[in-house]
């Protein structure tokens, strides 16, 4: 009897070997098929802002006048978004398969993308107060994604009229902690849960989109050895903090 309940479990064990192979394989094939799609999207939300470009360049004073400005502003704003986001994806998929090369990044440059990607061609009047930043040992594909990500989504969600979004830093005993705050309605304790997992979106009136931009931080940080945290701010909005291991500077090899 024992002989026989010791095949059994061995069969089961096998099958779920096997299972467990399958699912693998499954998904290094599903991050492949995303990865490519990502690749293959890039391409016309580039040439779209190109040409947004161009015609602004095209219509000169008309470009920066009236509805024509509005509706320039718009597409660009968009179409960066939509890059944005396929970007995220692209970069998810391609860091599943690989460790994250790291090397030292200065934050304050990857920030200073960040609110060029908004400011250009939006007709956001908010101000983003950026304090002084380090320079960190981190990957810097996957953080100008994460930093990107943040201070869209605090100019996208936050209220227009409840004052100034703040980037600053401050070193701790292990880490770096690198905070976007997001001024306007405080999350609760419930839409926090629900806007780090896929696909879902927060309380606010406008939140609406893919729900995928703070999932896909969380997990980019997960794999910089970090995490992203939410903490409400009381009357102030909501603060978005990136952990960071405070590592050394690798130092240079020579051939």
């Amino acid at each position: 009897m024992a002989l026989t309940e010791l095949g059994r479990l061995r069969r089961r064990n096998a099958e779920l070997e096997s299972r467990l192979t399958e699912l693998t394989e499954e998904s290094r094939n599903l991050r492949r098929f995303v990865a490519e799609a990502a690749h293959e999207l890039m391409e016309p939300l580039v040439t779209v802002e190109s040409a947004v470009l161009q015609l602004e360049a095209d219509l000169g004073p008309w470009a920066r006048a009236g509805s024509s400005a509005r509706a320039l502003g718009v597409i660009t704003s968009v179409a960066a978004r939509g890059r944005l986001l396929v970007e995220a994806l692209l970069q998810d998929a391609r860091s599943a398969e690989h460790e994250p090369r790291l090397r030292p990044v200065a934050l304050s440059e990857t920030v200073a993308e960040a609110v060029e990607l908004i400011t250009r061609g939006s007709a956001h009047s908010r101000r983003i107060s950026v304090g002084p930043l380090p320079t960190v040992v981190t990957n810097p594909e996957l953080m100008s994604i994460v930093m990107r990500n943040l201070v869209v989504n605090a100019v996208k969600y936050g209220a227009r009229d409840a004052g100034e979004i703040r980037v600053t830093a401050r070193r701790e005993r292990r880490h770096w902690s690198v905070s976007v705050l997001s001024p306007g309605g405080v999350l609760s304790e419930e839409a926090i849960q629900r806007i780090l997992r896929p696909f879902e979106r927060g309380d606010a009136q406008r939140a609406r989109g893919t729900g995928l931009g703070l999932s896909i931080c969380a997990r980019l940080l997960e794999r910089l050895g970090g995490r992203l945290d939410v903490v409400p701010e009381g009357k102030r909005g909501n603060r978005f903090v990136v952990l960071l291991p405070d590592i050394a500077q690798p130092r240079s090899s020579t051939a």
